[in-house]
């Protein structure tokens, strides 16, 4: 993955881009010289750890309660025949991994010196002299000296700035699970946060910064606005907005992994101050009130903010902030037009335009004469009403909100605002009618894919005809009905008052087939149109 991100990086800032990256190559020599890059190291303490998870997963008293044990079963039902063979005498999980522990270390430092090709040829890997790189990789790497010089280290009361450093791996992987998994998921967070607002950087304002401007929803905003009648041609800035819903889609997400693991918190440092398998560990745990201050330990390492590159601060006791959508993803702020002589024309009347720009005064003081609002499922567990009451009872949607786009037309180009009174946010966006069509459609799809994947269930399909409902599946019906009626509503409105209109003005042709090519590589619009 990191591979790819790399790759990533390269494409955006136009480099040749070889089959391999730099970063990979880089770690790799290191790696032959027998010294195990941090990264690498860090990955192999954590996998160590899910290995005595899983030994452990079957022990009432000492096992993992927070993991998924449903999805290891096959092994740890192994691994318990084993340890109670009937041949010999019962063997507890403890003793096992005290006796083969510094085994399985070995097998992972072995695994280190071979290498996988594209045509699963396996080669073993010597040192930079030629030598044994498994022997060479051993030394100073024994599972009772070897430590970890990262953030996860154990931070005790009264320590100071470098107590992070030197968690040694036979302490590491008594740690509680959770922790662990804690920890890893913050520093992934972290790590996956910051490549993927550079490529939304490059994406939305070109590799420099500043030769392009992008809105997130694919507009150029350093051109002039397209012309009514090209209101099916796609927009410009498509790696943008798909880097922009994507990212959208991925920080909800996080923010959604992050709530639910910031509610097991305080029931996990109970159960772990009682345990005193790592009693430096333990101790740390005052110090950490919930999930927010344990995951800001992170800010010295994988959360490091670079100010210098402009990053901003990640602070997980300020989710508001560093679970919001990026900035590099906002409408446009102002609109270019074509004005001669100082004034444009459109929706026959004249108005002035100075610089050739519609800006947020110019938008504040237009007549919004055409209310525009749609519905947009989300997980706010309410927004059940205005027709949609059917749909609290079923089993398709966790929740609605209702935007409320108020439209108007300055210089004969209709900008729609949306008040974010409902959306935890301050201030108002604008944008204009053919970013909104966009939108909306987007927003369809997404759910249309839903409504498929929980009626699948509910239909059946005999002798190639799709039948009614069967028991069971009654109200996810009637969700769906009264969902249709409300896109229907909307969509005749948006098509009434501006899709037809522009229609009329329309010479060369480009229609919604055309509008739609933009959205024929994402995954919801191909699961949409699938038969």
């Amino acid at each position: 993955e990191k591979k790819k991100e790399d790759i990533e990086r390269k494409e955006r800032e136009n480099e040749l881009v070889a089959v391999t990256s730099s970063k990979p190559e880089e770690l790799d020599n290191q790696l032959k010289s027998g010294d195990i890059p941090e990264e690498f190291k860090r990955q192999m303490f954590y996998t160590l750890g899910d290995y005595r998870d899983i030994l452990y997963s079957g022990d009432k008293e000492n096992g993992n309660k927070y993991m998924f044990v449903d999805d290891i079963k096959d092994i740890s039902d192994k691994i318990k025949s084993i340890l109670n063979n009937e041949n010999d005498a019962k063997t507890t999980p403890k003793d096992w991994w005290n006796k083969h522990g510094k085994d399985i270390w070995e097998g992972i430092l072995c695994a280190l010196t071979y290498k996988e090709y594209g045509d699963k040829k396996i080669e073993q890997i010597q040192d930079a002299n030629g030598g044994d790189l498994f022997e060479k990789l051993k030394n100073g790497n024994d599972y009772d000296k070897v430590s970890f010089g990262g953030t996860e280290g154990p931070i005790n009361t009264n320590a100071g700035k470098d107590a992070h450093k030197g968690t040694k791996l036979k302490d590491f992987v008594n740690r509680p699970t959770y922790f662990r998994w804690l920890e890893e998921w913050g520093e992934e967070f972290c790590r996956k946060q910051k490549h993927k607002l550079y490529i939304i950087e490059k994406d939305c304002r070109g590799k420099t910064g500043v030769e392009k401007n992008c809105s997130g929803d694919g507009l150029r905003c350093d051109e002039k606005v397209p012309e009514n009648e090209e209101i099916f041609k796609p927009l410009n800035c498509h790696s943008c907005a798909n880097s922009c819903r994507s990212y959208k889609k991925w920080i909800k997400k996080k923010r959604t992994e992050f709530d639910e693991q910031k509610g097991a918190y305080e029931k996990q440092k109970k159960d772990a101050e009682g345990n005193n398998n790592d009693n430096a560990f333990s101790t740390t745990l005052d110090t950490c009130t919930d999930a927010g201050d344990f995951l800001n330990r992170l800010k010295n390492g994988p959360c490091k903010t670079n100010k210098e590159k402009g990053e901003g601060d990640i602070d997980f006791n300020n989710q508001s902030k560093t679970f919001k959508h990026t900035e590099y993803c906002d409408p446009c702020s102002e609109f270019n037009i074509n004005c001669q002589n100082g004034y444009c024309s459109g929706g026959g009347t004249q108005n002035k335009c100075p610089k050739g720009k519609i800006t947020k005064q110019d938008i504040e003081k237009m007549n919004k004469n055409t209310d525009i609002n749609m519905f947009v499922s989300d997980n706010s567990k309410s927004g059940f009403e205005n027709g949609l009451e059917a749909c609290g009872s079923a089993n398709i949607f966790e929740g609605f909100r209702k935007d409320e786009w108020k439209c108007g037309t300055v210089c004969g180009v209709d900008i729609c605002t949306l008040e974010k009174k409902n959306n935890n946010a301050e201030g108002k966006e604008h944008i204009i009618v053919k970013e909104l069509i966009k939108r909306w459609l987007e927003y369809f799809f997404e759910d249309y894919n839903k409504i498929n994947k929980k009626l699948n269930s509910c239909i059946k399909n005999g002798n190639g005809e799709v039948q009614k409902c069967f028991k069971g599946c009654k109200k996810n019906c009637e969700c769906v009905e009264k969902w249709v009626k409300e896109k229907k509503k909307e969509w005749e409105k948006i098509k009434e008052h501006y899709i037809d209109q522009y229609k009329k003005q329309n010479d060369d042709g480009n229609t919604l087939t055309n509008f739609l090519e933009q959205f024929e590589q994402r995954t919801e619009f191909k699961n949409a149109i699938k038969p």
